[in-house]
């Protein structure tokens, strides 16, 4: 009997871990930018203001220009990601999201990267451990 208990609490936990979210990291990119440039193969972007999502299959450039706005807070103006693989700021490559976010005090907007913790911590951990 105690053993029959055991399993089910170990089943129980496993299912619960399993339906968990992930928790994720917002890390800020970039500051006070006028225009973003994005690439990445199989994009999706949304527009969060108007809730609409398009995705875009292949190789894809994107442009967003930062215009001046009338909020008072910081919101979230766009997003975008790729199922497939990164997705591309400049030279840089970034796993999970790339989300543009206006800037509350001037016209621009703000770039920042939403990843899970585990893929950031593993990413950190490899440069940390490059740089010696």
């Amino acid at each position: 009997m105690i053993l029959k208990t055991g399993s089910l609490i170990g089943l129980y936990l496993i299912t619960a871990h399993l339906h968990a979210s992930v928790p994720q990291v917002k890390v800020l990119i970039a500051k006070s930018l006028t225009e973003i440039n994005v690439q990445g193969i199989d994009l999706k972007k949304t527009l969060h203001h108007s809730n609409q999502s398009q995705q875009y299959l292949g190789r894809k450039n994107l442009k967003f220009k930062c215009q001046a706005s009338n909020l008072k807070s910081s919101k979230l103006l766009a997003s975008v990601s790729s199922p497939t693989g990164l997705v591309s700021w400049g030279d840089d490559k970034f796993q999970g999201e790339l989300q543009l976010i206006n800037n509350e005090e001037s016209s621009d907007c703000h770039l920042i990267n939403k990843i899970p913790m585990e893929s950031y911590i593993a990413t950190l951990l490899a440069k940390e451990m490059n740089g010696t």
